[in-house]
């Protein structure tokens, strides 16, 4: 759940903070090593977000948008369904994170910005992003596999979830 208090966009280099779903889970004030700092790039996202807490004055500690995890998904089942997007794996919010992941491996972000930002302490736990990555670079290549692809589907499907 985002607050006002989560944002800090009036430095040289806005982010906001996000806990992970254990810390959520838990009472009073989280532990420095279980919040992430999440760089806010987009210079017009953060200046639309000024100027929308600028006009609404929500509190500080108060949700700034009153939409469940349910409700989200909900809309993105139903946006998915609308365009008629055809995926190999369910869209679901976390895809947004895996996406922004491999967007910073493809963009070449040393790997522990981006180890940082997923939240994981065990460098291991980012070795699924690199497999995925070797898979893709290997399509865009057309490094033949020995199978038709279906393999590769396959593979990345059971690739074990990250939490």
């Amino acid at each position: 759940m985002l607050t006002p208090e989560s944002f800090d966009l009036d430095g040289l280099r806005p982010f906001v903070r996000i806990l992970s779903e254990k810390v959520r889970a838990q009472r009073g004030r989280p532990p420095k090593d279980e919040v992430r700092l999440v760089p806010l790039k987009d210079i017009n996202y953060v200046r639309q977000m000024e100027s929308w807490m600028i006009t609404t004055r929500p509190r500080r500690r108060e949700p700034l948008w009153a939409v469940t995890d349910e409700t989200m998904r909900s809309w993105l089942k139903q946006a998915v369904r609308r365009d008629g997007g055809d995926f190999s794996i369910p869209v679901t919010p976390h895809t947004f994170r895996h996406s922004y992941i491999m967007h910073m491996l493809y963009h070449r972000q040393p790997r522990k910005v981006f180890q940082a930002v997923a939240g994981h302490r065990d460098p291991r736990l980012m070795e699924v992003y690199t497999r995925v990555f070797a898979l893709d670079m290997a399509a865009t290549l057309a490094v033949p596999f020995t199978g038709d692809g279906r393999d590769a589907a396959e593979i990345l499907r059971t690739l074990p979830l990250l939490k």
